[in-house]
């Protein structure tokens, strides 16, 4: 049977709150199988940083839409859009039920409706990174990049114009065309039952320290010093994701190791709190309290 769209389940929230878990609960028990709307999730051999679903997470449900690209390859989110809908007429073609979980906006609405970019906000992880490359490098030297990429809209934004800048690279590198390109229309995201999970700031905080010292132990440092061997440079937008550049940063002794996990923390709280900032304009978001369920088990039950 294909399911109804009201029937497509998808879950939300910000990094670190248990998504991944909870989804790979209900999959199981529910017969689902999972469409990951991850922006850094889709790129190969960044595993254990990205917190892709496991070996065992994937036997117990099958995942799709990750390891899509190789970092240094321009992937963008109308590129996702595109496997994400192929995948999406497979499944109900083939009659398997299936549910999507994510917290990139931009990936997640692509999947859900006829998206036509750019007509939302901004993509917190991206914008982060090249918001620090500025930072460390110039609003020049983005703005030479933009000329390579959108020569008309660097034609229109002045050097110093950082602000937009930024949001004319975040539309290229998201979409794979110029912010120069687009027109706008409306977006339809009709027909889906949206869960969103939350917990209080100090619980979301602890469950990230737990999860980043976890990445460490299952071997984040040897994950980037293997991509960086293979030529996948810290100037490549994936390498400069979160959990990524401090350890490059580690590697190269401009940080000691508990700087580093330190600030993958730090960044990783700044990031779900622009999540939730984004999630919170979408009315149609049930909001789950973690704190009112004892396990996923039991929350799991009332999902399906």
């Amino acid at each position: 049977m294909v399911p109804e769209r009201e029937d497509i389940l998808v879950i939300v929230g910000p990094t670190g709150v248990g998504k991944t878990a909870l989804a790979v609960e209900v999959a199981s028990r529910a017969g689902f199988h999972i469409l990951s709307a991850d922006s850094r999730q889709i790129y190969r051999l960044m595993d254990i940083g990205t917190a892709k679903p496991t070996p065992e997470e994937r036997e117990k449900a099958p995942h799709y839409l990750i390891d899509l690209a190789w970092p240094n390859v321009h992937f963008s989110v109308a590129d996702f859009q595109s496997a994400g809908k192929e995948k999406m007429s497979e499944l109900e073609a083939q009659g398997i039920p299936f549910m999507i979980v994510g917290g990139s906006p931009f990936y997640l609405y692509a999947l859900m409706g006829s998206f036509f970019f750019p007509t939302v906000g901004a993509d917190p992880q991206l914008r982060e990174s090249l918001e620090r490359e500025a930072q460390e490098k110039g609003s020049d030297f983005l703005h030479s990049r933009l000329k390579e990429v959108d020569p008309i809209s660097a034609s229109r934004i002045h050097p110093n114009d950082l602000k937009r800048i930024i949001r004319a690279l975040e539309v290229w590198e998201l979409t794979g065309r110029p912010l120069s390109s687009f027109t706008y229309r409306k977006t339809e995201v009709e027909g889906f039952r949206i869960v969103g999970l939350r917990m209080e700031k100090e619980d979301l905080r602890r469950r990230l320290e737990k999860r980043t010292e976890e990445m460490f132990r299952r071997g984040l440092v040897e994950e980037v010093r293997t991509l960086l061997e293979r030529g996948y440079g810290p100037e490549l937008v994936p390498m400069q994701s979160i959990g990524y550049k401090e350890v490059i940063e580690f590697l190269s002794g401009a940080l000691t190791l508990e700087e580093a996990k330190g600030l993958i923390v730090k960044r990783s709280m700044q990031f779900a709190k622009h999540q939730m900032t984004w999630f919170k304009r979408d009315q149609r978001i049930r909001w789950i309290d973690l704190e009112a369920f004892p396990d996923f088990e039991m929350l799991a039950k009332t999902l399906i």
